[in-house]
């Protein structure tokens, strides 16, 4: 069953109590991909409603997709209620393109009343913070400039969620802790990315030029929610691995929520006065 962690909930049709949100914010689900956990997210998605939610890149991978055609009920499941969301529920949905699922370009616009897409957002919190919503990869050197070098590191890291899993199903029947390889890996290599294309300072920089309070952004899969100088920077993290979501109560307080394991977990919250 489902914590509640904010201080207003709404019943469901089921007679279901869940938490209710002024915003949502999540990023990397990965659908069509074979790493990403389309289960974990239909259940954020039941057990959570929002007046809007922004999908701040790569709802679809569409580099995977592509290559493999791989798709499955979780996933299909996960777009209907997504779209029951808005059209039972009255969620705003706003769909910031990404990298994987840049073919959302000649879609500018959205999809009628149901999804609203856009490049970019400027997101203003109950509490008057002003926030560029973006996915981030126009920050991302490898990303921008080397295209083909991004989609064989895609391919490779979804390779490596799939193999490791089954190490952890190994590691499991063996009584052992179960440990993140390319978790592991990644942050590392994502560190590195961060260093050599000064990712956080560039979106900074964009913020500020924008006149923005901070920022939100995906890609990077390492979730955040982090008061820099002159700047809050926000990072969504993913449904692959980290399973994490950037939630705002009807405070102004930001909270990023992590549902992992059948276990929902406040990480950190942040308010402004």
């Amino acid at each position: 069953m489902s914590e509640i962690i904010t201080d207003r909930t709404i019943r469901t049709d089921k007679d279901k109590l869940i938490n209710h949100w002024n915003c949502a914010f999540v990023s990397d689900i990965h659908l069509g991909s074979r790493g990403c956990q389309a289960d974990v997210f239909s259940y954020f998605l039941d057990n959570n409603h929002f007046n809007k939610i922004y999908l701040v890149g790569d709802f679809f991978d569409g580099w995977r997709f592509r290559q493999s055609h791989y798709w499955n009920q979780s996933y299909t499941n996960s777009v209907l209620k997504l779209l029951q969301k808005s059209r039972k529920g009255g969620t705003k949905i706003i769909w910031i393109g990404g990298n994987h699922d840049d073919f959302l370009t000649p879609f500018l616009g959205g999809f009628g009343e149901l999804i609203d897409i856009q490049r970019e957002d400027l997101y203003r919190s109950i509490s008057g913070k002003s926030f560029v919503v973006l996915h981030g990869h126009q920050f991302d050197t490898i990303t921008a400039r080397w295209r083909r070098l991004a989609k064989s590191a895609a391919f490779l890291y979804d390779t490596m969620i799939v193999v490791n899993r089954w190490i952890n199903y190994l590691r499991k029947k063996l009584r052992m802790r179960p440990w993140s390889m390319s978790k592991y890996i990644k942050t590392k290599a994502k560190n590195s990315v961060n260093v050599i294309s000064g990712y956080e300072d560039a979106v900074s920089t964009y913020a500020a030029r924008k006149k923005a309070d901070g920022i939100i952004t995906g890609h990077l899969h390492i979730p955040a929610l982090e008061e820099k100088p002159h700047l809050l920077y926000f990072n969504t993290g993913d449904f692959i691995e980290d399973c994490t979501a950037i939630l705002e109560d009807f405070n102004g307080k930001f909270l990023l929520v992590q549902y992992l394991n059948g276990t929902t977990t406040v990480v950190k919250e942040m308010s402004f006065s």
